[in-house]
């Protein structure tokens, strides 16, 4: 059973992005070809809810239609199923695969990566001309040799932050990179910080700042 996390180890992320993708922003909104239930301003949390039933004289199940649509549209493109967000969702840099977490508006994350016109880091790969939709209306797509939902922008830099009794405690990520030199040894560290969820705990104390310094640059006007 899918517990509705888009985690990299998940299998339901996948199926239900196609499914969902089927249907209308309004659809996904309120009452209709999805919902029994409309949302509900008193329950946010809870509505809209339910499968839809058929319409009285219909004969086909709209619901069922879409998700054998979905199910065909991973297909297509030899994903099984149940494949993994991580065997699903990937960023590119300088050539190596990484498996990335987290869904667009319509998954309902507040993770939100996808693909789009505009980048923050300029790595080739993110504007491989071989890049090309496969399904219309999904976002599956090839990226050179690569197969899946590519990413190159949402989350970018992102902490969460505590005051505590101690003084601010926060952790953060940089999606990214610190570097553009694609030789660097650490160019692909923070997006695979980012993928295994290994946060950085930010330095605010004089001491843990001094502890941690790599170098220092004299500036004078």
């Amino acid at each position: 059973d899918w517990d509705g996390v888009y985690d990299l180890d998940r299998s339901g992320p996948p199926l239900w992005r196609e499914f969902v993708g089927r249907f209308s922003s309004d659809e996904l909104l309120d009452q209709g070809a999805l919902w029994a239930e409309p949302f509900d301003p008193t329950d946010p949390l809870g509505t809209p809810s339910g499968l839809a039933a058929t319409p009285e004289g219909e004969q086909a199940d709209v619901v069922l239609e879409r998700l054998a649509r979905a199910v065909q549209t991973l297909d297509a493109v030899g994903l099984p199923v149940d494949v993994t967000l991580g065997d699903a969702q990937f960023a590119m840099r300088d050539g190596e695969r990484i498996p990335i977490h987290g869904g667009n508006a319509a998954d309902g994350t507040t993770n939100i990566v996808g693909w789009g016109s505009g980048w923050s880091i300029l790595d080739p790969a993110l504007d491989d001309p071989t890049r090309e939709r496969i399904v219309e209306g999904s976002g599956l797509a090839t990226l050179g040799d690569e197969t899946g939902y590519p990413v190159n922008n949402g989350t970018s830099f992102l902490m969460a932050l505590a005051y505590t009794d101690d003084g601010p405690q926060a952790q953060v990520f940089l999606t990214y990179s610190d570097t553009e030199d694609r030789s660097a040894d650490d160019y692909t560290a923070a997006t695979e910080r980012f993928s295994a969820k290994d946060w950085r705990t930010v330095d605010f104390t004089a001491s843990d700042v001094e502890a941690d310094t790599r170098s220092t640059v004299t500036v004078r006007g």
